[in-house]
């Protein structure tokens, strides 16, 4: 009868800790899956390094979660050999998975995006971050027109006209062929728009000369 219930018992701790291995197993599967997962959600470029230059709005996009139903996400610059006085990041106001990053000289920095961050009301959330870069910037001068390459030149597979559309209309019009649909190529309506058109477009008045204008028209209307 002691026999008996010492091997009862013995199988009963057998049991247990088996119990105990099969549990740390899945439990650890689990971890190890949920962090594979996340790596799918990511920081893209819209455009080629090619084309990253001071002075121009860079367009980023996070793929793999859709934040368009208002998650929020904490925008930083971890500086490189640019400072975050020198750079400054925006969520687009449209398309919520779009950032636009801009600096001001050549040099190189990271984005760091916190996907539902801590708040005051909810200081303990799931969040994800994700980080991007470096991203070396190369010299433009600004956005003087006079130092942009000439008319057909290409830079990393772009012209002029498309490396500006890319820059300051990819965020709201996503690719040349969807604008083509709605909305007008000629230089004058463009300019327009800008100029005194809806409020959406006002924050171009400031950014874009008319020479830059005509060169996106020229792009709409090529076959590139």
């Amino acid at each position: 009868m002691f026999v008996l219930e010492k091997n009862s018992l013995m199988m009963g701790r057998i049991n247990f800790y088996h119990l105990c291995f099969l549990f740390s197993f899945l439990f650890c599967s689990s971890a190890v899956l949920g962090v594979e997962g996340a790596t799918s959600t990511r920081v893209i470029a819209l455009f080629s390094k090619e084309n990253w230059y001071a002075g121009l709005n860079i367009p980023l996009r996070v793929t793999g979660k859709d934040l368009s139903l208002g998650l929020p996400v904490k925008a930083e610059l971890i500086d490189g050999s640019l400072s975050k006085s020198e750079c400054k990041i925006m969520r687009d106001l449209y398309i919520g998975e779009n950032f636009l990053l801009r600096c001001l000289r050549e040099g190189s920095i990271s984005v760091k995006l916190t996907l539902n961050p801590a708040t005051t009301t909810n200081p303990y959330p799931q969040s994800e971050v994700l980080l991007f870069g470096p991203l070396i910037i190369k010299k433009m001068n600004g956005l003087k027109f006079s130092n942009l390459p000439s008319v057909g030149a290409q830079t990393g597979g772009s012209s002029v006209g498309s490396m500006l559309f890319n820059s300051y209309c990819m965020s709201c019009h996503q690719t040349k062929s969807l604008y083509l649909m709605s909305y007008p190529i000629s230089s004058d309506r463009i300019w327009s728009a800008i100029t005194s058109g809806p409020a959406e477009m006002s924050g171009l008045r400031n950014q874009l000369e008319r020479t830059q204008v005509d060169e996106i028209s020229k792009f709409l209307q090529s076959s590139d």
